[in-house]
């Protein structure tokens, strides 16, 4: 997602190809405004809980094990 759809070229020459544009009527809406009052203790679980919802519980376990955050249940 950009703000764009305009292809973008990075510092060392990388074109990247955004699929979507921020704002267009298809964008999906990838963070709410609760997202933004959460505290930095609270933000691993609230982004687990965020995947749990949109791809299942299995895989919001598979990312906890990942990011080594054995908590998160």
């Amino acid at each position: 997602m950009a703000s764009a759809n305009a292809p973008l070229r990075s510092r060392h020459g990388l074109t990247i190809l955004p699929d979507l544009e921020a704002g267009a009527a298809d964008a999906p809406e990838m963070l709410d405004a609760s997202a933004l009052a959460v505290s930095p203790g609270q933000a691993p679980a609230r982004a687990l809980d965020a995947l749990a919802g949109r791809y299942g519980r299995q895989t919001a376990r598979l990312v906890a094990l990942e990011f080594e955050y054995p908590q998160y249940r």
